[in-house]
């Protein structure tokens, strides 16, 4: 019962002050020219705002899973097996993307890759893997060679963009490079 009797008594006295409370009549003066300052909105650096994480959007690769796959294709054929470091792998990608570039060749990927008397025999099987590269035993290599190949379609360079030659012998006008049994030329 006293319970009840606290209950009821505390309601009161809080229905009471809320009730019987009058506001303040009291006169707040309007703030002069000088009094007045300008208040602004934009956040400081101690202001921190809750909001959900900001979202990523997924970006397309500034490729095509056909061209990773023709520039996997030729790095592995020219520079295929795990004997061949990464580097000449990468040399590899990037001269063929100096002849894409290089106003004698052709000026597309497929082009170059299958233009008469280059990159093997392209140019007469299309751009077909080698037997050899479906082999388990390749795996570890066609892998490496998809890796540089999307570094080379990412911008990634080894060589300077006159390098235009790579071969199993000299050609061009200058030897810039030579790597696992590979002469890079101008």
């Amino acid at each position: 019962m006293y319970r009840i009797l606290s209950v009821v008594l505390c309601v009161a006295v809080l229905c009471g002050i809320a009730c019987c409370a009058e506001p303040a009549t009291e006169a707040v003066a309007e703030p002069t020219a000088e009094e007045t300052t300008e208040v602004t909105t934009e956040p400081t650096e101690e202001t921190t705002v809750a909001t959900e994480p900001p979202t990523v959007p997924e970006t397309e690769p500034p490729y095509t899973a056909d061209e990773l796959e023709m520039m996997a294709l030729v790095i592995y054929q020219e520079a295929g097996g795990d004997a061949c470091s990464d580097e000449t792998r990468l040399m590899v990608g990037t001269v063929v993307m100096n002849r894409v570039a290089d106003p004698r060749f052709p000026d597309t990927l497929y082009g170059v890759l299958t233009q008469r008397a280059q990159y093997g025999r392209l140019h007469w099987t299309g751009l077909v893997w080698p037997e050899r590269a479906s082999n388990p035993s390749e795996a570890r290599a066609v892998k490496r060679a998809y890796e540089c190949a999307e570094r080379i379609l990412l911008g990634e360079r080894l060589l300077t963009s006159d390098v235009i030659f790579q071969s199993e012998f000299i050609q061009g006008t200058e030897i810039v490079a030579y790597s696992d049994g590979m002469y890079f030329c101008r």
